[in-house]
């Protein structure tokens, strides 16, 4: 199916939108009237992988006249959005899914005619990104905007489980190969607050909940089957939210059975769906979720006895500038410390064009080798724009150091960038090699 094709129609759907100018989260009507955010509220059921999330956002027209907003939403390529609907003091707006021109036409003539519509359809530079549109909210009323979708809970190191709630949307650059590419982000201070529940069911029993970037009430049911998770204090959503939780025997296979009845035929059919976490690698800690730390420290123990090739493609645009790139160099030379004495590497940095630390190719591994390669990153300042399709291609196209090596490629990058679509379809990359950008690989398109 090509998503870029197909538009919502009939229903808006609000997450984290564009600021105004004067650094206020709200709907911006065509005119440039605010419609302010009063709140955001998350409902999330987690059933052993599978996360089922409710968003509903409060907002209030207190104009005089009804008005028609524009916004944009974040949204995750890999979830499965199963509710979007408008709620209206007196009706509710429902979703359907129209073919793109077809939507338009939709939204239009009940736009004119007076009714309550909205339009949402994804950004054809940018697919993780939602434009929405809602036409004719009416003068002095509040409007609900509810969106749910379903999505896999990650894995982290084979250990524990992770799932992330984005809340903001970053300045993205328009790169020189899409120019007609529209997509203006703004970023500033939010004053609202938003508020998390979530609800964790395993058949395992939990043994640990936590999150590493806020601070929460734990409340445990149904002896550790169930989990309530909520904010220990009032929060803005200035920042991520993480979920961090582990289950006993989580490396045992797990079956989730839905049941689903067909509106137009009432028949009923099911669906299972079964998961299994391999043991790829053993928790040295007592802590049932080991820390960043202890993370850090598997990582390269497991990195010291591993072999290969290792290049490093380092963003060094604007967006990186400030404590961001400082970071990132001083992540690169500790990685670079890191590295198996049997090895080859090499560092790739762009902007709106790109440099090899070796145009020979990727280089031995050594303590001269290593130190000079430590100088070169140290050098390195932040500037230009954010070409990430070039150096990938030049990658992926290059010959590999040695056959008998495995090459893994790291992408260290802030994401800023608009024209997503062209690194999904590129010929950058080779069938048999892939890379994972944000979480989604960047494969060649299949002809």
């Amino acid at each position: 199916m090509n998503f870029q094709k197909l538009s919502l129609i009939g229903l808006a759907i609000a997450c984290i939108l564009t600021l105004t100018s004067s650094q206020e989260l709200c709907l911006v009507d065509t005119s440039g009237k605010r419609v302010p955010l009063r709140s955001i509220n998350y409902n999330i059921s987690i059933y052993e992988t599978l996360a089922n999330v409710e968003i509903t956002q409060t907002y209030a027209n207190d104009l005089d006249v009804p008005i028609e907003t524009q916004y944009l939403l974040p949204v995750n390529p890999d979830a499965a959005f199963t509710k979007m609907e408008i709620l209206l003091p007196n009706e509710t707006v429902r979703m359907r899914v129209r073919g793109k021109d077809e939507a338009k036409k939709i939204y239009d003539e009940g736009k004119s005619s007076g009714k309550t519509v909205g339009l949402g359809s994804l950004q054809e530079s940018a697919l993780d990104i939602m434009s929405i549109k809602v036409g004719n909210i009416p003068a002095k009323s509040t409007v609900k905007i509810v969106i749910g979708y379903a999505e896999n809970v990650e894995v982290q190191e084979s250990l524990f489980y992770s799932m992330i709630v984005s809340s903001t949307l970053t300045p993205r650059y328009v790169s020189r190969l899409s120019p007609n590419t529209s997509v203006s982000i703004s970023t500033g201070g939010v004053d609202f607050t938003w508020d998390i529940i979530a609800t964790i069911y395993s058949s395992k029993g939990l043994q640990a909940v936590q999150s590493p970037t806020h601070q929460i009430n734990v409340n445990y049911l149904e002896g550790k089957k169930t989990a309530k998770i909520s904010f220990a204090q009032v929060e803005k959503p200035n920042r991520n939210f993480v979920l961090q939780f582990s289950t006993a025997d989580i490396h045992q296979p797990t079956v989730i059975l839905s049941e689903h009845t067909l509106y137009s035929t009432g028949e009923t059919s099911y669906t299972a769906m079964i998961s299994f976490l391999p043991e790829l690698v053993s928790n040295p800690y007592n802590s049932l979720i080991i820390s960043d730390n202890e993370l850090t420290t598997i990582r390269k123990n497991r990195l010291a006895s591993t072999r290969g090739e290792f290049i490093v493609i380092f963003d060094r645009s604007g967006s990186m500038g400030g404590s961001r790139i400082i970071k990132a160099r001083e992540s690169v030379i500790a990685f670079l410390n890191a590295l198996p004495t049997d090895s080859y590497f090499n560092i790739i940095i762009f902007d709106d064009q790109y440099e090899a630390y070796s145009k020979e190719g990727s280089i031995k591994t050594s303590a001269e080798s290593i130190r000079l390669a430590s100088q070169f990153i140290s050098s390195v300042s932040d500037r230009g724009g954010t070409e990430i399709y070039d150096p990938l291609k030049y990658v992926l196209q290059s010959k590999v150091a040695n056959a008998e090596y495995p090459r893994f490629i790291f992408l260290m990058t802030d994401g800023d960038v608009s024209n997503t679509c062209l690194l999904y379809t590129s010929d950058a990359a080779d069938d048999l090699l892939c890379v994972d950008l944000g979480g989604r690989r960047i494969i060649k398109k299949k002809k």
